[in-house]
């Protein structure tokens, strides 16, 4: 009654039943009957291997396809990061083209503090 109770309690209930009731036709049904149990059980425990087998490839498929999205999904977050970087980069830095030429524009220009030859 308790095992009935918890989660999985009847699967584990009809497994240990069927262990029991297939040993017991192995041991008491005679040399023909006796084989075909145990070869009946021999297969069982085939087919759950293979099951086993099968789950455990798809979980690493799975894995697999979801390490692949992530690997990507990281990739383009750090190339993001990257460009962003580099953008902050340039636009914190001056332009040497428009200081250039704003210092030349200066120097053609008079300054003011100089007094012109013809002033009195």
């Amino acid at each position: 009654e308790k095992l009935r109770k918890v989660a999985n309690g009847e699967e584990m209930l009809y497994v240990i039943g069927w262990m029991y009731h297939n040993r017991s036709k192995q041991l008491l049904g005679g040399m023909v009957q006796g084989q075909y149990y145990k070869a009946q059980a021999q297969a069982r425990e085939a087919r759950h291997k293979a099951a086993t087998a099968m789950s455990a490839g798809r979980a690493f498929m799975t894995f697999r396809k979801m390490n692949k999205k992530a690997l990507a999904d990281h990739k383009a977050k750090r190339k993001a990061q990257q460009a962003r970087a580099a953008s902050a980069q340039n636009a914190a830095a001056p332009d040497p083209e428009a200081t250039g030429s704003a210092a030349n524009a200066d120097a053609g220009a008079p300054e003011a503090t100089e007094a012109s030859p013809g002033a009195p």
